[in-house]
């Protein structure tokens, strides 16, 4: 993770709440990285959890006399206590845990003198988890009274181990974020990564406010800065490779691999965007399941369609976060929905990739349910969509004699189209 230079050569003592938490135990580990002292409050028995390297604080969150003692004058205090996997089922334990925890770590802060109060709280408003947020905003409202210099940390949902179903929707996302009518809320209950929070709560703790200061979504995704060069087709290309093992059945990261290795083979010189769009051609195909649309041609031509848009704008919306120009990702989308085969070499060499993986992988397994008058149909369509270097290629590959013999036959049996 990248973080901006916030840090002066200043040494802070951090005291953490919540310090055993997926956002508490990579907070420890940024802060310890980067010199800092690191103290966590932590329930007996669980000191197993912690950082190594933080000093552990035994105690209960909802009660302040068990580690008051442990929070100095100068301290930054950090508060990430919070009822894991929030729901609405869980509004009473927002009261009882939420709004508690910050009462008392708040009480606790005031009474020691400390620096600086850092608050995890959530994007508001928001139009779901009113408990949860009612909790947050009133706990907002006493910190502001105290008096602390504060520093108010805003998500909606944080991306991370064990919480990747939000991928799932970032294309709704990336609409919303597109449509004037519907971008601000968007962007204020857009998703960030564990890796951003990170980086903006080093932010607030490294650079203090003299009162109150809000990080919202885009100030929390703006913590990391954007790659740049080749690090930008990195970042398209893991995030493209992250949602890609998601898939259930195992099939999508290979496949993106391998297509990606056929581009490459067909055009050796291929742009950073034929990269991508090969790589993402794809991404997160389980998530539109055949089965949802009609079983006969109008229904499978529907699927195919919302599969293209959905790739596509999958693919834009990572590549908007990597910081690529809008014409640049216009190209991107151009090569994966097929479009100017005739007039971009690259978009003709992703479609001869697609039909040479197609030959190399799942000619096998189709031919064993599909009658050879059906296979040469469908070969003469492959070969229609290729071109003369891609045909070349088709015909080194290493069939096996029978699937050699099909191919042959295809060839020259006669065609509506001449070039076969």
């Amino acid at each position: 993770m990248l973080l901006l230079d916030y840090n002066t050569g200043m040494i802070r003592n951090v005291f953490v709440t919540g310090s055993t938490g997926f956002i508490g135990q990579a907070l420890c580990r940024a802060l310890l990285s980067r010199g800092h002292r690191v103290r966590g409050l932590v329930r007996p028995g669980s000191e197993r959890r912690l950082v190594p390297g933080v000093t552990p604080v035994l105690g209960d969150p909802l009660n302040g006399k068990t580690f008051a003692q442990a929070v100095r004058p100068g301290d930054i205090f950090v508060q990430l206590v919070g009822v894991s996997h929030p729901s609405p089922a869980k509004a009473r334990q927002f009261q009882e845990v939420d709004g508690r925890s910050a009462a008392e770590s708040l009480r606790v802060a005031q009474a020691a003198g400390v620096s600086h109060f850092v608050f995890l709280s959530v994007a508001m408003p928001a139009p779901i988890m009113r408990a949860y947020v009612e909790v947050r905003r009133a706990a907002e409202e006493q910190i502001r009274t105290s008096g602390l210099p504060a520093t108010f940390v805003r998500p909606w949902y944080v991306v991370g181990p064990g919480r990747r179903w939000p991928l799932l929707v970032k294309p709704f996302y990336w609409l919303l974020e597109a449509l004037p009518a519907t971008r601000r809320s968007a962007q204020r209950l857009g998703l960030v990564t564990v890796d951003q929070m990170t980086a903006a709560l080093v932010r607030a703790i490294e650079g203090p406010p003299a009162g109150i200061q809000i990080l919202e979504v885009p100030a929390i995704r703006a913590a990391i800065p954007r790659p740049g060069g080749e690090e930008k087709v990195r970042a398209v290309l893991s995030a493209i490779d992250d949602f890609n093992r998601q898939d259930p059945h195992g099939k999508e990261l290979p496949y993106s691999e391998r297509l990606s290795a056929w581009a490459m083979k067909r055009l050796p010189e291929a742009s950073e965007l034929l990269r991508i769009a090969a790589r993402g051609q794809h991404v997160g195909r389980w998530t539109i399941p055949r089965d949802r649309y009609p079983m006969d041609r109008t229904g499978y031509l529907r699927w195919r369609e919302d599969l293209k848009r959905f790739h596509s704008s999958t693919v834009a919306g990572f590549m908007e976060e990597a910081g690529y120009a809008a014409a640049e990702i216009e190209r991107v989308r151009s090569m994966m929905l097929k479009k100017n085969l005739q007039t971009d070499p690259e978009a003709q060499a992703l479609e001869d990739a697609l039909c040479l993986l197609f030959l190399e992988t799942q000619f096998d397994e189709l031919r064993e349910k599909t009658p050879d008058d059906k296979m040469i149909d469908i070969l003469q369509k492959t070969w229609r969509k290729m071109s003369d270097v891609g045909r070349r290629m088709a015909l080194d590959l290493p069939l096996p004699p029978d699937q050699g013999a099909l191919v042959a036959k295809a060839l020259t049996r006669p065609s509506p189209n001449r070039d076969i």
